[in-house]
């Protein structure tokens, strides 16, 4: 190969561009409705950190969507299903039923909360 032929790729010089990815299901997802007044809509989501001595720390979270009040954070260092349960009869206990269903941030999360559900009725 000859030492001055041009080259391409990174050993141009030139940075390659790269596109960030769409996923499809992102692209085609409806938008859920927006909260209209408080307690109409609570939002779940689970969140996890690591402390320093590396023991990992877990919390579900829900908060009002429409006022963005943190309603609840229930910290532990695993949380089951029994937990989040025991997190939303609490909160259904002092604020009374919201219109709409708790919206999770991810569907595997609803799916772990009803089979616990279902288990704990079979009791």
């Amino acid at each position: 190969m000859d030492a001055t032929a041009p080259t391409t790729g990174k050993s141009a010089g030139k940075p390659r561009l790269k596109r960030p990815r769409r996923h499809v299901s992102a692209a085609t997802r409806e938008r859920q409705p927006a909260a209209t007044a408080p307690n109409e809509l609570w939002s779940m989501d689970f969140v996890s950190d690591a402390l320093f001595d590396g023991r990992r720390l877990r919390a579900v979270t829900v908060v009002d969507a429409f006022t963005r009040e943190a309603l609840a954070i229930h910290v532990d260092q695993g949380i089951k299903g029994e937990q989040v349960v025991d997190v939303m009869d609490r909160l259904l206990f002092e604020r009374g039923s919201n219109r709409r269903i708790v919206r999770p941030q991810r569907l595997y999360e609803l799916q772990s909360i009803l089979i616990s559900l279902r288990l704990m009725q079979l009791r």
